[in-house]
């Protein structure tokens, strides 16, 4: 029996589809007057979860579905489970839950603000740990500081099981473990590498239509992967060295068409097939490759999708009535219940890392042995499966991921631990924090004026700082709104315009499309048009009319209190948006998620959809106050404009082909530029989204200020550049 006020942490560690995700939050909450919050990894698996249990639950009784183990329904204390309340999610852009809800699945981010709030007492449960994001570690941290009974959940503790006893004896907490078993379905591994591949499809060779959009060798692999399905399954039935398949693999024709069934079981079952792509880009151009070839049911699945989208996906991601091919990044990996009878996996994934200056690189790494164990899991859930992969994971370098606070800025930990008074030097962490990415971070947001010294020796938040912090944002999207909410006195019209320019920002993929493949002898480089307000006012005009088409009209019968009304909506906006050069999946994370969001935690009580946007009548001069407002996120990438570089102390960036910032000109009353996002090249850093400032507008925003005598324009970060005369003339 747990009593509330224990000291204590509970460690549970379980298989793929053990049912710890969806059991042991229930087995709490009989237990635990709080409620509970189980922190989960990403949107997909908080709304996923939710829903599935919320299916399960009639008339106070959640009924345990079938199929799990015996000690799994001994640990629940039956096949029924008495529950009281009602079910919530929170994620970013969307918290259904209400005082009466007693079990919350929230992503970690939303949970670690959960925590640093301190007005609400809840039992927090800390779903897939292995993962180890720097969410996950500061959780963890801010939970032990406080001596709060907390729960850890993971396939695999092997890692940290043996950390987090050791931190809680230093606590003086008792650990409690628990381990909850699986029935796992055998799962039959093919290996098939990229230099095998001839000889599996089904007509000889892949259809060029479909294929010559995969730029991404990963995912060429997984395409003709799928393609050779029957192949494969063919091959391994015939072989004397390998078990026989239990399951049927069908390939029908219909037309030029074609469609897997993938079956198993008496009488037949329908299973799924999910197919790993290494990121979003890559998930959208593989499935609409499959599109091209299947009759089949094809989803995507990624971070960057709608609620509703969500929604929906998950419905079909656990009904069983038809084969569906589910294509999806690492999300599909922890906590999503998906019926899976073939996972083909190219065994990587994408990581990113911080390089400076904000910028960061973003790459395809190979997975860890635990990372293609867990995606083997899904295969074996509910029926025998086949785990397709280019090679065997024994070749895996890494048996874990490395903890993501030993690569990415801890910036997040640092807000958190200083929004409940505790430095975090002073927070227990299951890995510490690099000194070098702890001071650097530190370092930028005493920049940006979201931390400062409390008199003494220690860091404190200051006012920016908690208005970020409570924003959600990182500190260089969210000071621009904070400062301006505060400091703008002239148009209420900037505001608007700044958030929806973060909004396009915060998925933190860029806006246009990068063309370096299309690139060679006698192939015209794509541009984005030059625009006077450059990137910002690109940003801010593509939002508006995505919006617009996006959405019905007003006196539509389709208008609903969402902007996710259909799919012929979504269509028109996304064929516009890729028409002109730009990623439609940003524009709509934008509009369904960010820009809603950052308005409900403003709360104006007017603040202007996106769609009307357009229609608010704002021009050049409330464009380029909105970027003088922005570069207050990044004054050190402030610089001159020269050409096509921007020189900023001590540097200098290139401006993309990409970019709508247009290139530097002498008679110009906007001499400086701001670069709000770009990428690292072997030759330099390059800016994908810039804008053009007025000096004007930096000096009296405080950025910076002039000193006439030596040529030289001196930012707030203490970098200088010296500059034309006519410019400090101006």
């Amino acid at each position: 029996m747990i009593e509330k006020g224990d000291g204590f942490i509970i460690l549970v560690e379980g298989p793929t589809g053990s049912g710890k995700s969806t059991i042991f939050p229930f087995v709490l909450a009989r237990q635990i007057d709080q409620p509970i919050v189980v922190a989960v990894p990403t949107r997909t698996a908080a709304i996923g979860l939710a829903r599935y249990v919320s299916s399960c639950i009639d008339g106070g009784i959640y009924r345990l579905p079938d199929g799990l183990a015996d000690d799994a329904y001994a640990i629940a204390g039956g096949r029924e489970i008495k529950f009281s309340g009602e079910i919530g999610f929170a994620v970013r852009g969307r918290k259904d839950f209400s005082e009466r809800s007693r079990v919350i699945y929230a992503t970690t981010g939303i949970a670690l603000q959960m925590a640093a709030d301190r007005s609400a007492d809840f039992f927090f449960v800390v779903d897939e740990f292995h993962i180890r994001s720097i969410e996950h570690d500061a959780l963890v941290g801010l939970l032990l500081h406080e001596k709060r009974p907390f729960a850890l959940m993971s396939a695999t503790m092997e890692r940290d099981a043996e950390r987090i006893v050791e931190l809680a004896n230093r606590n003086q907490m008792s650990v409690i473990r628990f381990r909850f078993p699986a029935i796992q379905h055998p799962v039959y591994r093919i290996i098939i590498p990229e230099s095998g591949m001839d000889g599996i499809l089904p007509h000889g060779e892949l259809p060029q239509s479909a294929a010559g959009s995969l730029r991404d060798r990963s995912a060429l692999w997984a395409f003709t992967a799928v393609l050779g399905l029957p192949e494969l399954a063919r091959r391994h039935q015939s072989s004397a060295d390998t078990p026989p398949l239990p399951l049927d693999i069908t390939l029908d024709t219909a037309g030029n068409r074609q469609r897997i069934a993938v079956i198993g079981g008496s009488p037949p079952l329908p299973l799924h097939i999910l197919v790993f792509a290494t990121g979003v880009r890559e998930t959208e151009q593989l499935a609409e490759a499959l599109r091209q070839v299947f009759d089949n049911e094809i989803y995507e699945m990624h971070g960057a999708l709608a609620v509703s989208e969500l929604e929906h996906i998950v419905s079909k991601a656990v009904d069983r009535s038809a084969t569906r091919i589910f294509v999806s990044t690492d999300v599909s990996s922890v906590s999503v219940t998906l019926n899976a009878g073939v996972v083909i996996d190219p065994l990587q994934r994408k990581r990113g890392e911080d390089i400076g200056l904000g910028f960061g690189i973003i790459t395809p790494v190979p997975l860890s042995r635990a990372e293609a164990m867990q995606r083997k899991g899904r295969a074996g859930r509910t029926a025998p499966g086949i785990y397709v992969v280019p090679h065997d994971e024994s070749q895996l370098h890494n048996d874990f991921p490395p903890p993501e606070v030993t690569l990415r800025s801890p910036e997040r930990l640092v807000m958190a631990s200083l929004a409940v008074g505790i430095h975090p030097t002073d927070l227990e962490l299951p890995d510490p924090i690099p000194n070098n990415l702890l001071v650097s971070s530190i370092s930028t947001l005493r920049m940006l004026g979201c931390v400062e010294d409390d008199g003494g020796d220690r860091l404190r938040l200051t006012g920016t700082g908690w208005d970020v912090f409570r924003l959600g944002l990182p500190a260089r999207l969210g000071v621009p709104i904070v400062r301006a909410m505060r400091e703008e006195k002239q148009d209420k019209m900037i505001l608007p315009l700044i958030v929806a320019v973060v909004s396009v920002l915060a998925p933190g993929r860029g806006l246009s499309r990068m063309d370096r493949h299309s690139r060679g002898p006698g192939r015209p480089v794509r541009r984005t048009p030059r625009l006077d307000g450059g990137d910002v006012e690109l940003a801010i005009r593509a939002l508006a009319e995505f919006a617009r088409l996006y959405s019905p009209g007003p006196n539509s019968d389709d208008r609903t209190n969402t902007l996710h009304v259909g799919d012929s909506y979504r269509k028109q906006a996304f064929g516009w948006a890729t028409e002109n050069g730009l990623i439609p999946r940003v524009l709509e994370e934008a509009i369904t998620i960010y820009y809603p969001d950052i308005a409900g935690r403003i709360g104006w009580d007017e603040f202007p959809s996106p769609d009307r946007l357009l229609g608010m009548g704002f021009g050049r001069e409330h464009i380029l106050r909105a970027a003088a407002w922005l570069a207050a996120g990044f004054p050190d990438r402030i610089g001159l404009r020269v050409a096509n570089t921007i020189l900023i102390p001590g540097d200098h960036i290139v401006i993309a082909h990409e970019s709508a910032m247009p290139f530097g000109d002498v008679d110009t009353d906007c001499p400086m530029a701001v670069v709000l996002n770009g990428f690292a090249a072997k030759f330099g850093m390059v800016a994908t989204f810039a804008a053009p400032l007025r000096l004007s507008d930096l000096v009296e925003i405080g950025l910076a200020h002039v000193e006439r005598d030596r040529d030289q324009v001196v930012f707030s970060t203490g970098g200088r550049i010296t500059v034309p005369r006519w410019v400090t003339e101006m």
